[in-house]
């Protein structure tokens, strides 16, 4: 594949990543206001994002290093194929905020002695993970 395609697959996941994480805070948010969110945050303006995430304009160089700058990527991250690594992490964070959300309610619900149960699962499985 070229470096072209990689760059705008990429820049298609991140945003993807974004929307998700946006939309599991307020799901009422409108895709339009999120498109010129995130171009904002990477210094682009609507119309160019729209054009480079379409695929009409090819990212250069400078768009690409400028788009990694702003994210906190790796100078040539978008140059190479990270969708999966992108969409993974997109799917952690969900999963881990609806973990976190049910952890939440249980442990609000729960008395001292099913919260001291839960505290020893917990730890549990973190030991068998560590191998402690």
């Amino acid at each position: 594949m070229s470096i072209h395609v990689y760059r705008r697959a990429n820049l298609v996941a991140l945003y993807a990543s974004f929307v998700d994480a946006q939309r599991q805070k307020d799901p009422s948010l409108s895709a339009f206001g999120l498109d010129t969110q995130f171009a904002a945050s990477i210094e682009l303006g609507k119309s160019s994002f729209s054009s480079y995430k379409s695929g009409a304009r090819p990212i250069g160089d400078r768009i690409s290093r400028q788009i990694e700058a702003h994210l906190g990527l790796p100078k040539a991250w978008l140059d190479i194929d990270n969708t999966q690594s992108v969409e993974g992490k997109s799917h952690d964070d969900a999963q881990l905020a609806k973990f976190v959300k049910l952890a939440t309610r249980a442990f609000k619900r729960a008395d001292r002695s099913q919260r001291d149960q839960i505290e020893g699962l917990l730890r549990e499985v973190i030991a068998s993970r560590s191998g402690t």
